[in-house]
C-alpha cells in the first residue's frame, strides 16, 4: 500500500471515528449482534426469572435474542417467515405476536414460557369469513385485546382480536375504523391512530369494539402521520411524520374537543437536513425516538410544549439522510436498557443516562413600548437548532447539559441582543429581553434616471 493510500485511510477512519464518537451522548453501547440480512423492528420480553429478551425482526423471519449478558447478545431462535421489509412485535404475558406486511405468513404465535430452552410456535390466520395474511403493525392493550392494523381486510381497516381468553387462538372481535391506520396506540379503550394517508392522528372510542366512535383528530405538520404514543398520564400524545425534515410532535389532548399542538422536535445531529423519525415511545416523560440515519435520540417531554433533546446514539454513522438506520427503538426493560434495531448494523443494547433538560424560558418586548414581539429569532450556544417568540413574545428552550452560555436575540429593525445566561438541569431560567429600535439614518442623494442621467423630481424612496 502506498504511503498516499495509507495516509488517506487513516484519515477516513479518523473521520469515521470522530463522527461516530461526537454523534452519541449520554448513552453508551453495551452489547450488539449483527445480521447476515436487513432487520426491522425490535421489541423486549422480561421473563419471571428476570433473564431480557430481545424480539428482532428481520427480512425473514423473527430473531430470539438471549441478553442474559447483555454485552454479548446471543440469538437463541430464529423463526423462519415469508421475505419481507417490515415485521412488527408485541407481547402478553409470556406470549409475543408478530405480523408482516407485503407478506402471507398471518399472525405469528410464540410461547416464550421456556425460554432459553424451547420456543413453541404457530402462525395464526383463520377469521370467520376469510384468512388472514399480513398487517402492517399490531398493539396489545392492557386488557389483552390485540389492534392489528394495516391489514388487507375489509378495506385494510385495523381488526380486533381477544387474546386474554385463549392467547394461543384468538377470538375475532371486530373491525375498527373505515381509515387506514398504519399504526395505533390504545389505552384505556381509547385508540390513537396514525392515519398516514390523512396526515392525522385520529382519537377513537373502542370501549365497544363493534361501534367505534371518533372522539377527535390533529393533522400532523408533514401530513404523513407514521406513529403515535401517549404520555404517562395521558394528556400529550406523541406523533411522527416519517417525511425528509419531519419532526416528533406533541399534542394537548386533555380536552379532545379542542386538541392544541404544543410543540416540534427535530434531532439537534441533523437541523437543515432531511433527516426522518421513524417511531417515538414515551417513558417517564421522556420521548424514545429511532430516528432513521441519526440512530436513537431521547428527548426530555418534562414540559410537553418545549421538548429538549438530552442523549442520542448513532447507530448510523455514515449519512444523515435516507431510511438507512435506526427502526426501532424499545425502552421498556426492567433493567431500563434500550434495545435499538438498525436495517443495516442489527440489533444494539443501549444503556441511557436519562437526565432532565436545563429549561430556558423567556420574553421578548420593544423596550419602548413594551410590546411583545413575536418572530425574533432565538440563539442559545451549543444548539444547532434555533427558537423563535410566539405572537405573545414568549419563547421556550433547553439544553441537555447546563452550564454558562451565550444568548443571542434579533429581530429585523432591532438592534441584536446578547446576553449571558447560567442554566441549571432540571430547573427552568425565566429571560426577559427588551430589544431597541435600530435609529434611523437619514441619506441625502439624488435620485436619476438610468437612461438619461437626469435628477428625477419627487421620487419616492422606499
Amino acid at each position: 500500500m502506498s504511503t498516499l493510500v495509507k495516509t488517506a485511510f487513516i484519515l477516513l477512519l479518523w473521520i469515521f471515528s470522530s463522527l461516530t464518537l461526537s454523534a452519541q451522548s449520554n448513552m453508551e453501547l453495551l452489547g450488539h449482534l449483527d445480521y447476515p440480512q436487513k432487520v426491522n423492528d425490535v421489541w423486549g420480553y422480561a421473563a419471571p426469572d428476570s433473564t431480557e429478551y430481545a424480539l428482532v425482526g428481520t427480512q425473514t423471519g423473527v430473531s430470539i435474542v438471549s441478553l442474559a449478558d447483555a454485552e454479548n447478545p446471543v440469538e437463541l431462535f430464529f423463526v423462519q417467515g415469508t421475505e419481507t421489509t417490515w415485521r412488527d412485535m408485541k407481547t402478553w404475558q409470556h406470549y409475543a405476536y408478530a405480523v408482516c406486511d407485503a407478506c402471507t405468513d398471518g399472525l405469528l404465535i410464540m410461547d416464550l414460557s421456556d425460554l432459553p430452552n424451547s420456543l413453541p410456535y404457530h402462525y395464526w390466520t383463520e377469521l370467520p369469513d376469510t384468512t388472514f395474511e399480513k398487517a402492517h403493525n399490531i398493539f396489545i392493550d392492557e386488557y389483552g385485546y390485540a389492534y392489528i392494523s394495516g391489514t388487507a381486510l375489509a378495506g385494510r381497516k385495523t381488526i380486533y382480536l381477544d387474546l386474554f381468553t385463549n392467547p394461543e387462538a384468538p377470538q375475532f372481535i371486530g373491525y375498527g375504523p373505515e381509515e387506514y391506520a398504519h399504526d395505533v396506540y390504545v389505552r384505556n379503550n381509547i385508540l390513537y391512530a396514525a392515519e398516514i394517508y390523512n396526515g392525522q392522528v385520529a382519537i377513537y372510542d373502542v370501549s365497544d369494539k363493534s361501534n367505534t366512535i371518533l372522539l377527535g383528530s390533529a393533522e400532523t405538520p408533514s401530513s404523513f402521520t407514521h406513529n403515535t404514543w401517549l404520555s404517562d398520564d395521558g394528556n400529550t400524545v406523541y406523533t411522527t411524520d416519517e417525511k425528509a425534515y419531519a419532526s416528533t410532535t406533541s399534542y394537548d389532548v386533555s380536552d379532545l374537543s379542542d386538541i392544541k399542538m404544543l410543540d416540534r422536535f427535530f434531532s439537534e445531529a441533523s437541523v437543515g437536513l432531511a433527516s426522518i423519525p421513524h417511531n417515538v415511545h414515551v417513558l417517564d416523560n421522556y420521548l424514545i425516538i429511532s430516528h432513521y440515519t441519526d440512530g436513537v435520540v431521547i428527548a426530555d417531554a418534562q414540559y410537553p410544549d418545549n421538548l429538549v433533546q438530552v442523549a442520542q446514539y448513532d447507530t448510523y454513522p455514515p449519512e444523515r439522510v435516507g431510511f438507512n438506520g435506526c427502526w426501532g427503538a424499545y425502552p421498556f426493560l426492567p433493567s431500563g436498557n434500550v434495545l435499538a434495531s438498525d436495517r443495516q448494523s442489527g440489533l444494539f443494547v443501549l444503556k441511557p443516562n436519562y437526565q432532565r433538560a436545563a429549561y430556558l424560558h423567556g420574553s421578548v418586548s420593544d423596550a419602548n413600548t413594551n410590546y411583545p414581539l413575536p418572530n425574533a429569532n432565538i440563539f442559545l450556544e451549543g444548539l444547532n437548532s434555533t427558537s423563535s417568540t410566539d405572537a405573545q413574545g414568549n419563547f421556550k428552550t433547553g439544553i441537555a447539559q447546563g452550564g454558562e452560555f451565550t444568548l443571542s436575540v434579533k429581530k429585523k429593525f432591532y438592534d441584536d441582543e446578547v446576553l449571558n445566561v447560567s442554566l441549571t438541569n432540571d430547573e427552568i431560567t425565566q429571560v426577559n429581553i427588551a430589544l431597541k429600535l435600530t435609529p434611523i439614518r437619514s441619506i441625502n442623494g439624488i435620485a436619476l434616471d438610468k437612461s438619461s442621467g437626469k435628477p428625477i423630481p419627487n421620487a419616492q424612496i422606499i
